[in-house]
């Protein structure tokens, strides 16, 4: 009967073994839900941050655009601490406002070379009276 005594004794320890080896696990999962659950936490506040900084900035930027028209307008004198910016600001305008007259001017181009090429109840014709496309009917 020492065998069976022994036997039981190993059988013990190893359902003690993995008992401890469960309760750790589960105390391990418990901890690592946790992480990940302030992890989580952490991951929402920098998107609801995210959120907020651009709102900020879009009201930032329309609170700008309004001072800025009531500058140009000569409605808003700004103090002289702002005057390089007001400079700044004046230039780009002035950028702004030649790239757009560009953009303007090449439409308007594009839009002389296409009335040239082809005239409204002329399908395919140009002013030589030329046509542009194959007759109908015929094949090449």
């Amino acid at each position: 009967m020492g065998g069976t005594a022994l036997a039981e004794q190993k059988q013990n320890d190893v359902v003690r073994q993995i008992t401890a080896a469960w309760e750790q696990a589960q105390t391990q999962l418990v901890e690592l839900r946790k992480q990940v659950e302030h992890t989580s936490a952490l991951a929402m506040a920098k998107v609801q941050s995210n959120f907020l900084e651009s709102d900020f900035d879009r009201a930032l930027r329309d609170f700008g655009g309004a001072v800025w028209e009531q500058v140009k307008k000569g409605k808003l004198a700004l103090p002289p601490s702002l005057s390089a910016a007001a400079r700044v600001m004046q230039e780009e305008q002035k950028r702004l406002d030649a790239h757009r007259a560009e953009i303007s001017d090449l439409l308007r181009e594009g839009a002389e070379v296409a009335s040239r090429i082809v005239k409204p109840g002329h399908r395919g014709s140009n002013v030589s009276g030329k046509t542009l496309m194959a007759p109908k009917g015929k094949k090449r």
